[in-house]
């Protein structure tokens, strides 16, 4: 035992024949493996089956459905019902369609890892898409489960390969071929040569279904009969709906003395068939547990196979067999004659075959592979550092140039580094300079899209993306709107949704988004305005690579405002401060407005400036691109902000992050400030109390400035580094989904 509790779905009703059906040894030795082991299996009222308790901790369930859409939501019922019962390691479904669906349903609901089968039917698979029309109505369903699941098991290496060349990751798929537990019998047998000369047997062995694609294989015959001189002998075994096709046909050709279609053989006697063949032939389009390639490899004889999932574990091409590609009707009748005339390279190549089988597929080593699977899974889906793989961001812009929030492009950058991808849906989208591995969506603010439009774009972009990734979590920046609108929907996928919101207002649609979100963060703790449940406070994102300390040029330095040019920063405050000091160094106010009032306000801080008389003393600045921003800060002697608290205005911690003395109005600066919380921390709104901190820090020699500012950028990057934030962001959806 190792601790498992494996839910499973799937369609195993040979579990109620008994302890000789294959199925029932099989799944009997992987509860050996489990602690807990609960098949759920697709059943209806005609098959009059009751629960089965096989072991203490082996149970099977019947769904006992009245058709096919109440079979699904029976199944859903009863893995709900497990769910909310007992702790589940692990769910897994036997198909990526109907039982599927139903595993990555309860997967969200109850955040545990799905391990999602692929044992034939397969939309990635062209010739599955292509034998029935009704495969194109699955295949979406079929995709969904595969983004949405956590592992993908399939049975062979072709089936691995064509799932990575799709561009799902390496990491996600599980490979295990399925071994049948009578292949010892197979090896046991003892082949011997026939006493007298006789035609050459091919064998065929499986159900007359479409996928084994019969009408090909007789075709083969055809052809053979036409063009070999070594005389053979069809023989196919199996029943199934293509059976009277195939007779019909077989008499058509006129092929009754070279091909035998022989019905249906018990698994009792199956073995002697095998014996008395001397090469195998398989002609499916797809398959999904190819159990007669494996027997016929156990029973020595060659193999010539279509290149279907797991021939290329059973069949080792030109040295136990050949693998022709699919549909190739001239590779099967080539490949054959080679075998048809050379009875010494039968001979050798099912000497090789059996040797093969013996050597590297061994049934005993199917539970421990399966065990070992779910243990993987399990402990990827469990390890905090690989959670969440794929992201879903929102914010209110991705520009690298805007010059207010040009910053949250670091901050997807470095979020980006410790995930796999992250889909960024923006409320206006600028220059993008992003890694690879980041995708942007605009709603088309900046493209003048209108509220409706935008709701609309909204929308269609969050389907979108949920549609065609499997999404792990949802991280939202300072867009209420974004949390409220995604919310309910993400609650239903089970995709935790973590909101950010720094800022005293409180809005209606903050209240909504509280309730929409698993957790809220901010940057100070007072930044927030609403209740403190969810909150958790993360710090403040600062890019310390981009904002470092340099050397300043004497004749450049001034005392440095930055910031938006709004009354919330009170400006007026530090005009009247600086009037008050004598400083050879001038005040610079770098910052924009943002609308009619800003501007307004504006006009108030000229008028001020003209009447303080320090029209010759004091700038007021466009802003600039952040990149340059660190270069402004290494100029100043001393930053100035005057954000309320309340607020966590960024551009204080950008500054100290520059090695530079930064004076601050807001309390809550307290734990950055540290030692230096005294000389630094000024009364809000108290034009004295501001001039008397200037004029001591100027006082100071450079020196005495410089260590204040080194030691509140050692302060910045312990409390407030980018890495900090991106951690806690991925921190706090671990958290959700625990």
């Amino acid at each position: 035992m190792n601790g498992l509790s494996v839910l499973s779905f799937g369609s195993t009703r040979s579990l109620w024949e008994g302890k000789g059906a294959e199925d029932y040894q099989r799944m009997m030795s992987y509860s050996e493996h489990l602690d807990d082991y609960i098949v759920v299996t697709s059943s209806y009222r005609q098959h009059r089956l009751k629960p089965l308790q096989l072991t203490p901790h082996f149970k099977v369930i019947p769904a006992n459905a009245f058709c096919f859409a109440d079979c699904f939501f029976r199944m859903l019922h009863i893995g709900r019902s497990i769910l909310r019962k007992r702790k589940v390691s692990l769910i897994q479904a036997q198909d990526p369609f109907f039982t599927g669906a139903v595993a990555v349903l309860l997967g969200k609901m109850f955040r545990v890892p799905v391990n999602i089968c692929v044992f034939g039917p397969n939309p990635l698979d062209e010739h599955w898409m292509a034998s029935h029309w009704s495969h194109r109505f699955y295949a979406p369903l079929g995709r969904w489960v595969f983004r949405n699941c956590h592992s993908i098991q399939v049975d062979g290496q072709m089936t691995a390969r064509r799932f990575v060349e799709a561009g799902y990751p390496p990491e996600r798929i599980e490979l295990k071929p399925n071994i049948p537990a009578c292949l010892d019998q197979f090896l046991a047998m003892e082949r011997k040569e026939p006493s007298s000369p006789r035609e050459v047997r091919l064998l065929f062995v499986g159900r007359l279904v479409s996928q084994k694609n019969l009408p090909l294989l007789i075709e083969v015959a055809r052809r053979l009969r036409d063009r070999c001189a070594t005389p053979f002998r069809l023989i196919i075994v199996g029943a199934g709906p293509d059976a009277e096709m195939v007779r019909a046909t077989i008499k058509r050709l006129g092929l009754e003395s070279c091909v035998e279609l022989r019905g249906p053989v018990g698994r009792e006697k199956i073995g002697s068939v095998y014996c008395d063949a001397d090469i195998f032939v398989l002609t499916s389009d797809y398959e999904g547990y190819p159990r007669v390639l494996m027997e016929a490899g156990a029973a020595g004889l060659p193999v010539v196979t279509t290149a279907v999932s797991g021939s290329d574990e059973a069949v080792i091409e030109g040295k136990t067999g050949y693998i022709v590609p699919v549909r190739d009707t001239e590779a099967l009748v080539e490949k054959l004659s080679v075998l048809l005339g050379s009875p010494e390279r039968r001979q050798r190549m099912g000497a090789a075959a059996r040797e093969h089988i013996r050597s590297n597929l061994d049934a005993r080593t199917n539970a421990p592979k399966q065990a070992a699977i779910w243990i993987r899974v399990t402990e990827r889906y469990s390890r905090p550092d690989l959670y969440p793989h794929r992201l879903l961001l929102f914010n209110l812009a991705t520009d690298s140039k805007h010059p207010i929030l040009g910053f949250t492009t670091q901050w997807i950058r470095e979020i980006a580094e410790r995930v796999e991808c992250v889909h960024v849906i923006t409320m206006q989208a600028g220059e993008i300079d992003l890694p690879s591995n980041v995708s942007v969506y605009t709603v088309g603010r900046e493209l003048g899209y209108s509220e409706p439009r935008r709701l609309f774009e909204f929308y269609r972009l969050l389907f979108y993306i949920l549609r065609n990734e499997r999404i792990d979590g949802c991280f939202s920046h300072m867009i209420t709107i974004f949390s409220v609108l995604a919310g309910p929907v993400l609650r239903v996928m089970g995709i935790p949704l973590v909101t950010w919101y720094a800022h005293p207002s409180l809005t209606p649609t903050l209240k909504l988004a509280h309730y929409a979100s698993n957790r809220m963060v901010t940057s100070l703790p007072k930044a927030y305005p609403y209740k403190t449940d969810k909150l958790s406070v993360i710090g403040q994102g600062i890019d310390t690579s981009i904002f470092s300390p340099g050397a300043g040029t004497a004749a450049e330095q001034m005392i440095l405002c930055v910031g938006r040019i709004s009354r919330v920063k009170n400006h007026p405050t530090l005009l009247r401060a600086f009037a008050m000091i004598s400083t050879p160094f001038p005040l610079v106010i770098l910052g924009a407005t943002a609308g009619p009032e800003d501007e307004e306000y504006l006009d108030e801080l000229w008028g001020l400036i003209r009447e303080l008389k320090l029209d010759d003393r004091v700038r007021i600045e466009k802003p600039v691109p952040p990149a340059e921003l660190p270069a402004h800060f290494r100029r100043c002697v001393i930053h100035v902000n005057l954000t309320p608290a309340g607020f966590g205005d960024k551009v204080a911690w950008e500054a100290m992050a520059c090695g530079r003395p930064c004076l601050v109005a807001n309390d809550d600066f307290r734990e950055t400030l540290g030692r230096c919380q005294d000389e630094l921390l000024f009364n809000c709104s108290d034009p004295v109390d501001l001039a008397a901190k200037m004029q001591k820090l100027l006082a100071n020699t450079p020196a005495e400035r410089e260590e204040i500012g080194l030691y509140l950028r050692s302060q910045v990057e312990r409390l407030h580094s980018l890495p900090r934030l991106a951690d806690q962001v991925l921190e706090q959806l671990r958290q959700c989904r625990r």
